[in-house]
């Protein structure tokens, strides 16, 4: 736990508001890549963050079901969503969700309405909680230099979402066909939301600028080597 490791913290961050609490979150990545080379992913990092309110003094709770829509942890009455990116193609300056929620088995047939009613149901789910947080893996694919950042996307780019370009893939041969919801700014496009058709009709969130998320803390590290003195 001695081990040398350099983090960059926003100064203006609450949540991780001093060097005590990047350490801590430290502790949590280094010990789980003692043990493993997968990447540190949702699950650990609910825990993780919990855990380190906890120490803070501050009350922190997680949603006691799994499948609570959205929600995943309370901190001071404020409703946290945390997500977790650790794809292998993973890009640093565009963030992809591969599933911000489940779309369910409503009316979606083939016309671009049936995605407007989609997205009043992912607006719907956004007023579940009032902040999201995201952990990303930038080193998927390196066992021994580990690379993660902590951001926050801001809500208020996602709710605008009813404004944006709708899109039926038409000549899709998934039923229901697949669509594009584009929102865009004067620098281009902010990101798409995905209604994929498959066979677990979910949203993906692709594309979303980094540049348009807060930043909170990130973290470079090895893997220590275990060895035997001769």
């Amino acid at each position: 736990m001695a081990l040398p490791f350099n983090s960059t913290r926003n100064p203006t961050s609450d949540l991780f508001p001093d060097d005590k609490s990047t350490g801590l979150f430290f502790l949590y990545l280094i010990t789980h890549h003692t043990l493993s080379s997968e990447p540190f992913k949702k699950e650990k990092f609910e825990y993780a963050l919990e855990k380190i309110m906890e120490v803070l003094g501050h009350t922190a709770v997680r949603a006691k079901s799994r499948t609570s829509p959205g929600l995943d942890l309370t901190v001071k009455g404020q409703r946290w969503s945390l997500k977790s990116e650790a794809h292998k193609s993973i890009s640093h300056d565009l963030i992809w969700v591969s599933k911000w929620m489940e779309l369910g088995k409503g009316k979606w047939k083939d016309d671009e309405n049936d995605l407007r009613s989609l997205c009043d149901g992912f607006l719907h789910h956004l007023g579940r909680y009032d902040r999201i947080f995201m952990l990303r893996c930038l080193s998927p694919d390196d066992s021994l230099d580990h690379h993660y950042e902590i951001l926050e996307i801001p809500k208020a780019i996602l709710t605008i979402a009813k404004s944006g370009a709708f899109t039926m893939m038409h000549k899709s041969k998934q039923d229901p066909k697949p669509g594009y919801c584009r929102v865009s700014d004067d620098q281009g496009l902010m990101y798409e939301l995905y209604f994929d058709g498959g066979s677990e009709r979910k949203l993906q969130l692709k594309k979303l600028r980094r540049n348009l998320c807060v930043f909170h803390a990130d973290w470079r590290f090895q893997t220590p080597i275990p060895s035997v003195d001769p």
